[in-house]
């Protein structure tokens, strides 16, 4: 039979824990009532270490779970345009149903910001320059379908 000396039982450690959950998602943790002793501080903090190591694993195994669930079900079969062989989505074209933007050139102001970063000693002349850069992007508007 064991014998428990009540007069060397320590009181618990006792505090208040607060969580606030914010809206970006964080937590914000703050305990508040716990006395000043070392044996105090150090409850506190082996108590949140362990707290915190159960809620990662609880996240953990939702984790594994979630993957192992979507890991399960069937792979999604591609529906295809039968005029086009295009592929679907729900009904609607993957590529052709992107809305289509017209070709925007550059201006003079932004050729010219382009020719001082790539020739900032200027060793092409000016005339030169500004039409080795319509040069470029008219082959970047042909490459482009534009």
């Amino acid at each position: 039979m064991t014998v428990i000396d009540l007069a060397k039982k320590r009181q618990p450690v006792t505090y208040t824990l607060v969580i606030t959950h914010h809206w970006d998602g964080t937590f914000e943790f703050t305990v508040l009532d716990v006395a000043d002793d070392e044996r105090s501080q150090e409850s506190v903090g082996y108590a949140l270490k362990k707290a915190a190591e159960a809620w990662a694993n609880i996240r953990h195994n939702e984790a594994i779970n979630t993957l192992r669930a979507r890991l399960a079900q069937p792979e999604q079969e591609w529906k295809y345009n039968p005029m086009t062989g295009e592929p679907l989505i729900d009904g609607w074209p993957l590529y052709s149903g992107l809305p289509q933007r017209e070709w925007q050139g550059l201006t003079y102001k932004e050729r010219n910001d382009c020719l001082v970063e790539a020739d900032p000693c200027e060793a092409l002349l000016d005339h030169e320059a500004h039409e080795l850069m319509r040069t470029v992007e008219a082959k970047l508007k042909e490459k482009n379908g534009g």
